[in-house]
């Protein structure tokens, strides 16, 4: 049973949890305008905050608080005195004062890494999932009221494909596909899975493609905009193979003329870059990973003695943390070993997040995408260990106003 113990909505003198909420009044049979306080009897014994339009709010009967200033209104450019409580007039919900700035009373949303900033002035909250270390890849995000959310969905990238031990480079692997959605998420359990990037290839083998990413409306009927997937990028080419199909495309071995892989589903990314074969200087650079906003780039060419395709560029997000940060960039082609092979250079990954292509110029191997990104691996260099890098795990982070 809930009752009407007092409409706040124009008060200022405060209500005191210890004293007035022991006079219950009349029963509530209907939604109240917001700011009205209930008490929920029954064995909950619940105090609750009518917030109108959205769901009623618990709020703690053993925070020894007086309730004051809860007429909706902008946000003050002062906090008051420690434990004053309002309602937010842009998002309706109720907020106290620590004395330097105001936090949420009850909880809208929980799961994930948290974390509270302002951007253009106005405060968000994210929440983050991603490959744990001990490598759990599903999580609950649990939402307790009707709520506009900004969701970003990453998948893991693809591994670098391996070189061999006859000048040829392996092909940057795809990155991660993403998926960017913006809308009212209902109330209620959301599956969540992170991907995982590809495993880096050994010498004359593909690597192999990252795992999907989903993010899952938990109900028999649900909002089906709630389900997104996106795809994991394409493994980068042996030496001497096109590159995988992925969210975005491998890019191909260096050993011959063999072409970037394909984009297997719209939007979440780029093909990856061809490799051409560069048979009077012997220099078989790879190509390039696709990534999230641009393709991946065919090998140098023989003017360049063999240097692997950059990885495509990635795409820049603020939803984390309200600075950019860079996802689903495609990992660099492996160098090939060329008629001057301390002068070969592998390709570099999209915006540092896609892994550089192995090296013989500068001695290392094909590098890791970057965690937590989708990054592609780089391609392995034909000497060293001639092993592409892993691609990048994935990413779910999902926003909103507090």
């Amino acid at each position: 049973m809930t009752y009407f113990v007092a409409d706040l909505k124009s008060t200022g003198t405060g209500l005191n949890f210890l004293d007035d909420l022991k006079v219950a009044g009349k029963n509530v049979i209907a939604p109240l305008t917001y700011s009205s306080l209930l008490l929920e009897t029954g064995g909950t014994d619940k105090l609750l905050l009518e917030t109108g339009s959205r769901l009623t709010q618990e709020v703690d009967l053993f925070t020894r608080t007086t309730l004051h200033e809860l007429t909706p209104s902008t946000t003050p450019s002062t906090p008051p005195a420690v434990g004053t409580l309002y309602v937010d007039y842009y998002t309706k919900l109720l907020k106290i004062s620590t004395g330097t700035s105001y936090r949420l009373v009850t909880e809208i949303a929980k799961g994930g890494l948290i974390i509270d900033y302002a951007s253009n002035g106005i405060t968000y909250r994210s929440h983050t999932f991603q490959v744990s270390t001990n490598e759990t890849k599903q999580f609950v995000f649990e939402l307790f009221q009707d709520t506009e959310c900004d969701i970003l969905v990453v998948a893991g990238g693809g591994g670098g494909g391996g070189a061999d031990n006859n000048l040829h480079g392996g092909g940057g692997g795809g990155a991660g596909g993403y998926i960017l959605n913006s809308g009212t998420l209902t109330r209620g359990f959301y599956n969540l899975t992170v991907g995982d990037g590809g495993a880096g290839a050994g010498v004359g083998n593909s690597g192999t493609n990252g795992e999907s990413s989903t993010f899952f409306y938990d109900a028999i009927v649900g909002p089906s905009s709630a389900n997104l997937i996106a795809n994991g990028g394409g493994g980068g080419g042996s030496s001497n193979d096109p590159g995988l199909d992925g969210a975005s495309g491998g890019g191909a071995g260096g050993g011959s003329a063999n072409s970037g892989g394909q984009v297997n589903i719209a939007g979440q990314g780029y093909p990856g870059g061809n490799a051409v074969d560069n048979t009077p200087t012997y220099s078989y650079g790879a190509g390039g990973g696709g990534g999230a906003t641009s393709a991946g780039l065919q090998n140098a060419g023989a003017n360049y003695d063999g240097q692997g395709g950059n990885g495509g560029s990635a795409l820049s997000n603020t939803y984390l943390d309200g600075t950019t940060k860079f996802y689903s960039g495609g990992g660099g082609g492996g160098g090939g070993e060329g008629g001057n092979p301390g002068s070969v250079l592998g390709g570099n990954g999209g915006n540092n997040v896609g892994g550089n292509g192995g090296s013989n110029a500068a001695s290392i191997e094909g590098q890791d995408g970057v965690f937590a990104t989708g990054g592609g691996g780089g391609g392995g260099r034909p000497g060293g260990t001639y092993t592409g890098g892993k691609g990048g795990s994935g990413v779910i982070i999902v926003r909103y106003k507090i």
